[in-house]
């Protein structure tokens, strides 16, 4: 069956949507084909815009991508479309300097003793 021309204007800017949202987070096809639950050769073929998807499998990638449905829809131009990659780049970049302040703060305390009730008292001479 072939794809009327309008039908395959939409069908590509929803793959260039795809393809441009998984690159701003800076995650590979595979990694979103795991995350969408998915086969990677299925995603190539839906960013290459050689497939469609399911309403299921939109709403999925949407999921995995932090976006809704619909903005795979938008023209590039749209500032809905800018700021939520924004907030998903200031997203992914908090989670990452979260888990790294975390880590340096469990790390830094992890070599400290903590004293227990009393310590102060033995060491102060006042037992």
């Amino acid at each position: 069956m072939e794809t009327t021309p309008n039908a395959k204007y939409i069908q590509e800017l929803l793959a260039k949507n795809l393809r441009d949202a998984r690159k701003r987070l800076g995650i590979s096809q595979m990694k979103l084909a795991e995350k969408a639950d998915l086969s990677v050769g299925y995603m190539n073929d839906v960013e290459r815009a050689r497939r469609w998807l399911s309403a299921k499998t939109l709403a999925r990638l949407a999921g995995a991508l932090h976006m809704r449905p619909y903005q795979f829809f938008l023209e590039n131009g749209d500032s809905t479309t800018n700021t939520h990659a924004m907030l998903s780049e200031i997203v992914s970049e908090l989670r990452i300097s979260v888990d790294s302040d975390i880590e340096s703060i469990v790390m830094r305390h992890a070599g400290k003793r903590h004293p227990r009730k009393g310590d102060s008292k033995r060491k102060s001479g006042a037992i």
